[in-house]
Parts: C-alpha cells; structure tokens; sequence
C-alpha cells in the first residue's frame, strides 16, 4: 500500500487501522501475539475503553445531633478515632504507592504498545529495555500533569463547598435547595469540561506526542512544539478525529461489555449449581469439613474471577490494536518519520534522526 499523498481524514484510516489489526492478530492467529498484546493493552489503559464514575446519593438525614455531613466536619466520626488513624495513614499510602508504580507501568506500556502494533509482533522484556528510558520521561510528565489536575480540581470543588458550609448549607439543606440545584449545576458542568479537557490533552499526549518521543528521542515538551502548529493549521480535522475515535470508543466498550456480561453468566450459572449442591451435601457436616468447603467454594470462585477477567482482556485485544492503529494513520500521514514504518514502499518519508528499536513493521494489506 503506498503512503497517501496527502493527510488523511479521521474517517480514512479506519479502513488501514481494520486491515492492520486483521493482519497482525489473525492472518495467521498467533497465541502467544494475543495473551502478550492483552498484558500491554491492560497496563497501557487500554482495557474497558477508560471513564470515571460519579459518586451519587441525596441530602444526608437529618438526627438528634446534627447531620451525618456535621458530624464528619467535626470529627465524630468513628474513622477519625485516634486508635484508627495508624491503619488509614498506612492505607492511604499504599494506595498512593501502587497508584505511582501503576502509572510508571502504564508510562512504560504506552510505547511497548505503540512499537508492537508497528513491528507487528510483541516482547515486552526486550522493548522495555529499550523503551524505558523514554517511558521514565513521560512517567514524569504524567505526574505534574495528575498533580496539576488534582489541584485544579480539589480548587473547583472546594471554594463552592466551603461556602456552601459557611453559608450552613449542610446544617439545613431543605432550606438551599435552590442554592444546592444551581450552584450544584454550575458545579457539574464546570468539573466536566475540566475532565473533558483534561481528556483531550492525555489523547494529544497519546496518539501525537508519544510518537515522537518514541522516534527522535524527544522530550515531551519538544514534542509539543513541533505538533502544535499542525493542530492550528488542521483544527477541524483534529476535533473530528477525537470525536470520531470517542464514538468509536464508546461503541466498542458498548459491544464488548456486552459480550462480556454474556460470559460473566456463563460463568456464573454453573458456578451457582456447583455451590448450591456443595452447601446442600454439606449441610449437616461441621468443624475441619465445613472449613474444607468454604475453601474449595472460595478457591473455586477465585479462579473463575481470574479466568472471567482474562478472557475480557483478550477480547479488548483487537480494539487496543485498532485505536494504536488508527492513531498510528492519522499521525502517520502527518509525521514523515512515523510513514516511513507504515508505508515501507514510499520513499517520500526522511530518514530517523535518531535509531529506534529494531521492529521491522508487517506488511499492510491492500
């Protein structure tokens, strides 16, 4: 296939990125491609298709002491009991802990992902010798960029809240009910463009930076610089790449929920028959027996959990291929360095000014 000789629009590489997933997972199906590919699309945060949830609940009821919200705000609340204090500190670090090396996974993953879908096969052991030099950078970019949300969103939410308390809001909700649904509405509305925003600029960083820190070695600042008059010159076929591959996202994560709600049933069910006649044999038993049947029923339900959930990275396999593919089209036709390994045929496309891994890409069909 030769390289087009001009970019290409958000809907034309749809059909390439379809041909090259094809290719490289199933012509010919390769085993040991998929269970690998399933690894790296799971920390590269490509499994489930992304979202956040948001908390939901109404007004706090009122009590003989003040509500629930009160009593928090003024330490009655048995979590804030000193002999408790020790456990959630160790808590809330370990969760801080494994937050950061899960993000240094998924910085690292991100170009594991992007060199296996150009070169058409996987090693992570190799690529991440090779890639985390790279992947460090951008673990670091990642953690000003989360600090720099955070604070942007704890600054949302708090001034509306401490006025909301200064105010006695949370003393007589019944009262603000008009000052609750409009400020709460300007609130909301206020916290999702910052999410969406803030959407859009991990998808810039992803599908156009990236590349080029993968390629030349550049920093993600560097990066930017190059990309930024592009993004100006082509503004509308930007947004409608972001929201065409959004539609797409939503679409699949539609499609393979489903799929993987049928199979969560097809687990449960025997599951369900296997313990009722394990709990009804063993009505009657008691001491080390008993013991003996909850372990096979929780080792039992341990091991289709693992199984349910491997399966669902599986079938996310061929999406993460798709959407690496399709961002690696769009930008490729853009990008010179990056068309070179996409079209290898072309000779339009200059020569790397830094060495990369050697990943030699697949052939894409016609």
């Amino acid at each position: 296939m030769p390289a087009p000789a001009k970019p290409l629009g958000p809907t034309e590489v749809i059909a390439p990125a379809f041909e090259r997933a094809k290719a490289q997972l199933f012509a010919p199906f390769r085993w040991g491609f998929w269970w690998r590919m399933a690894i790296v699309a799971f920390f590269a945060g490509e499994i489930g298709g992304g979202g956040f949830n948001i908390p939901s609940g109404g007004f706090p009821q009122r009590t003989g002491r003040g509500d629930h919200l009160l009593m928090l705000l003024q330490g009655e609340n048995p979590l804030f009991n000193p002999q408790f204090l020790p456990w959630i500190v160790a808590l809330l670090a370990a969760i801080v802990f494994l937050f950061f090396v899960y993000l240094y996974f998924h910085s690292v993953f991100r170009f594991i992902l992007f060199d296996s879908v150009i070169a058409g096969r996987c090693s992570i052991r190799q690529t991440w010798g090779n890639r985390s030099s790279v992947g460090t950078r951008f673990f670091v970019w990642l953690i000003f960029y989360q600090l720099i949300l955070l604070t942007a969103l704890a600054g949302l939410v708090a001034f509306p809240l401490y006025s909301w308390w200064r105010a006695g809001v949370f003393q007589h909700p019944e009262q603000h009910l008009g000052l609750l649904f409009g400020q709460g509405l300007v609130l909301f509305l206020a916290v999702a463009v910052l999410l969406i925003a803030a959407a859009v600029i991990s998808l810039v960083a992803r599908d156009f930076l990236l590349p080029q820190m993968a390629l030349e070695n550049l920093s993600i600042g560097e990066a930017w610089n190059r990309f930024r008059p592009q993004l100006l010159a082509e503004k509308g076929s930007m947004a409608g790449y972001i929201l065409l591959k959004v539609v797409l996202n939503i679409a699949v994560s539609i499609a393979l929920g489903i799929v993987a709600f049928i199979w969560i049933l097809v687990l449960i069910v025997p599951a369900i028959i296997v313990g009722a006649i394990l709990v009804a044999s063993s009505a009657g038993t008691h001491g080390p027996a008993l013991v003996a049947v909850a372990v096979v029923l929780g080792c039992v339900g341990f091991a289709l959990l693992v199984l349910w959930f491997f399966v669902f990275m599986l079938l996310w396999v061929p999406a993460a291929v798709f959407f690496q593919s399709y961002a690696l089209y769009y930008f490729g036709s853009r990008y010179p360095v990056l068309a070179a390994l996409l079209w290898p045929d072309s000779q339009s496309a200059p020569p790397l000014t830094q060495s990369g891994p050697d990943l030699p890409p697949i052939p894409t069909p016609a």
